[in-house]
């Protein structure tokens, strides 16, 4: 999902941003790295440049050396690749050391906690996440449970916990409930309809679900465009 994320968000930056440059700020773990290599491809093979590629793991505090770099470089956008705390920190001394190009980022941006944590920071960034069209009927089913259960709107946590939870219940099934073979069970279920909708189980076992792009405009999440 990580990868994917990256493609949409080169092709965004390059089609619609009009991107000739670009630099990376990621955090230096699996997802991390499939990201930012990802990134590079299609930005690249579009005819853009990518200057820094600088690091952080996910325990540092200050990201302010690398992002001094990436700076230095003048390019048109910045792509933020993290997760949590350190994802929330790296965002905000972006905006605090000036950053003049547009800022890229994945699913984080789409948890309220973590936009909470940045603030006014969050603003203009454009980024990538699940999407969940409430229309869908898979979709409305799990979030009208879910809200009779909670009395509140799921997080995107939950979307995944659901779907995971119903694939091993239904791949399970399908294998007579033996444990053996269940991995080859979950690829031959090729898709279902879940808390995203429509989602795919490509050969790897990876849920391909709708992607949003969107970007915070006024405090908001606008979408621009679905990606299924």
């Amino acid at each position: 999902q990580s990868d994917r994320e990256a493609n949409l968000l080169a092709n965004y930056a390059v089609g619609e941003l009009k991107a000739k440059s670009a630099s990376i700020l990621y955090v230096n773990d699996e997802a991390g790295v499939g990201a930012k290599d990802a990134f590079i491809k299609v930005f690249e093979e579009s005819g853009g440049k990518v200057y820094s590629t600088e690091s952080f793991v996910g325990s540092d505090a200050d990201m302010k050396t690398q992002i001094t770099k990436i700076k230095a470089d003048n390019v048109d956008v910045l792509f933020l690749f993290g997760n949590g705390p350190s994802w929330a920190r790296a965002l905000t001394q972006i905006r605090e050391l000036d950053f003049k190009g547009e800022i890229l980022t994945n699913t984080a941006m789409f948890i309220k906690n973590f936009r909470d944590a940045v603030g006014d920071a969050t603003e203009g960034v454009y980024f990538t996440y699940p999407y969940a069209d409430e229309e869908d009927e898979s979709v409305s089913v799990f979030v009208k449970k879910y809200k009779i259960k909670y009395g509140t709107n799921p997080e995107i946590e939950s979307y995944y916990a659901w779907d995971l939870i119903h694939v091993l219940y239904a791949a399970a099934q399908n294998n007579e409930w033996r444990v053996t073979g269940l991995d080859q069970s979950i690829s031959a279920m090729k898709d279902f309809n879940g808390a995203f909708g429509s989602t795919k189980i490509d050969e790897n076992g990876d849920f391909i679900t709708p992607v949003a792009t969107a970007v915070i405009e006024g405090g908001n999440i606008k979408v621009l465009q679905i990606t299924n």
